[in-house]
């Protein structure tokens, strides 16, 4: 996939934020509460002149948005160790409905980690909001992500996700 180098400069920006905000000792930034789906604008196509002698009416067709991140998903505890990483997704698994994303798989430090979302409990999500973060999220695609590993429970959770 080919980016402008405008987008790709504020990816660079973004990612840099993230990791400033990660190095600042005991900054809770997130809170489940304020989860967002980030996208671009959609833009919209027109449709070309038919072949035939006849022109079609140009028609303005809606184009999804195009998802660049999930953030905020879960609350960022102090008590946790903040972890980033460049990912691959092995696997996903989808709630019976098939429209959230319960966790995602991937290859981190020689192994493999499954983290929840957490999408489907998340409040302020519309349903719109977790369909385009359900087509986001693809296996074999690769993702810059921020999650947490709690000590006392071990548990990790999933913060943020953003495209690469």
């Amino acid at each position: 996939m080919a980016f402008s180098s405008g987008l790709l400069q504020q990816r660079l920006k973004l990612v840099a934020l993230c990791i400033s905000l990660l190095a600042t000792p005991g900054l809770s930034i997130a809170a489940s509460d304020s989860a967002r789906v980030i996208s671009t604008q959609p833009e919209k196509a027109v449709s070309r002149p038919a072949a035939s002698s006849k022109a079609a009416p140009d028609k303005a067709t809606p184009e999804k948005a195009n998802v660049l991140a999930l953030i905020n998903l879960e609350e960022v505890m102090p008590d946790c160790q903040q972890q980033v990483a460049k990912v691959k997704i092995k696997s996903v698994q989808r709630s019976e409905s098939g429209i959230t994303t319960e966790s995602i798989t991937f290859s981190w430090s020689n192994s493999n980690v499954t983290l929840p979302t957490h999408m489907s409990d998340n409040p302020v999500l519309t349903l719109d909001d977790l369909l385009d973060a359900t087509r986001f999220i693809k296996v074999g695609s690769s993702y810059f992500i921020h999650f947490q590993t709690c000590e006392h429970t071990q548990e990790r959770s999933l913060i943020n996700i953003y495209a690469l």
